[in-house]
């Protein structure tokens, strides 16, 4: 929790030339436009899951989709049959 309440004080880029670490608040414009982003394993591995999670839930909501779809088509035909029946 720690890590988001430096706020940008906090943050660090990579410099290109030497792989130093530099402070955000110490860069001029020109060094922060040459400054690299390095995300760590942890960065990746929630970018992984949240992608991972996204798509299953995706995937949990078309098929709760589809059956509520086929459960009303298929109960507007009972009711459909059912005036049928009852005009005869």
């Amino acid at each position: 929790m720690s890590y988001f309440t430096a706020g940008v004080e906090g943050m660090e880029c990579s410099l290109p030339m030497d792989g130093r670490r530099v402070s955000l608040t110490q860069l001029s414009k020109d060094s922060f436009r040459e400054c690299q982003a390095t995300l760590t394993l942890t960065d990746l591995l929630i970018i992984i899951f949240s992608g991972i999670s996204v798509s299953v839930v995706a995937i949990m909501t078309s098929f709760f989709l589809a059956s509520t779809v086929h459960c009303f088509q298929r109960w507007s035909k009972g009711t459909k049959g059912d005036e049928e029946e009852s005009e005869e």
